[in-house]
Parts: structure tokens; C-alpha cells; sequence
């Protein structure tokens, strides 16, 4: 491990948490943050409220989501 990630994983296990995988298909919040809007570039800023509602966009009634969500 590199030295930053030492770091994070002192810094993680601080914290009482359990890391679970969620398949790439099944992830969609995962999924909608890591891609830029169609027709924007890196450098296109967006308001922080696009991210944090993700949830809510992606899946409004919250059937494909798991229930710790």
C-alpha cells in the first residue's frame, strides 16, 4: 500500500462501518457520479444538489435501492 492509502484506511477505521459490494449493474448511484453529463466537459461546474438527490432521481420510489439507503 502507498502511503496516502495507509493514511485512509487509519482515517476508515475510526469509523464503525460495514463495506459491502454492490454489482456495477445494481449500483446506480455509484454509477451516475463517476459520469459526466452528455454534452458537458470536466470543467463544466454543476450545483452540488445534481449529486446529493442522486438517490432520488435514479430510483424515486426506491425499489432497486437497499434498504440502508
Amino acid at each position: 500500500l502507498s502511503n496516502r492509502q495507509i493514511r485512509w484506511m487509519e482515517h476508515i477505521q475510526r469509523f464503525k462501518h460495514d463495506i459491502t459490494y454492490v454489482q456495477g449493474v445494481a449500483n446506480k448511484v455509484g454509477d451516475c457520479l463517476s459520469r459526466y453529463y452528455e454534452f458537458d466537459t470536466w470543467e463544466d461546474d454543476h450545483p452540488v444538489q445534481d449529486f446529493v438527490i442522486a438517490d432520488l432521481r435514479l430510483d424515486p420510489t426506491g425499489d432497486d435501492l437497499p434498504q440502508s439507503r
